[in-house]
């Protein structure tokens, strides 16, 4: 397993692997992506640790709000 901090008001979006961009089709699921129950203040900012399995090797994010 893999763990990275992602702060609120931040989601998501697609994910690589060694292959390129994961396919849910030939993968036959989704990432599995965790959102624990673990954050971090750091001046006013929550970050929140995820866990990821480890075929994941980036993730990109994106603003919510």
């Amino acid at each position: 397993m893999k763990y990275f901090f992602l702060s609120e008001g931040w989601a998501v979006g697609r994910v690589w692997t060694v292959g390129g961009l994961w396919s849910e089709t030939a993968w036959r699921r989704a990432p599995d992506i965790e959102k624990m129950n673990l954050c971090i203040l750091d001046k006013n900012e929550k970050m929140w640790l995820h866990r990821v399995e480890d075929p994941v090797l980036m993730v990109e994010i994106y603003p919510t709000a």
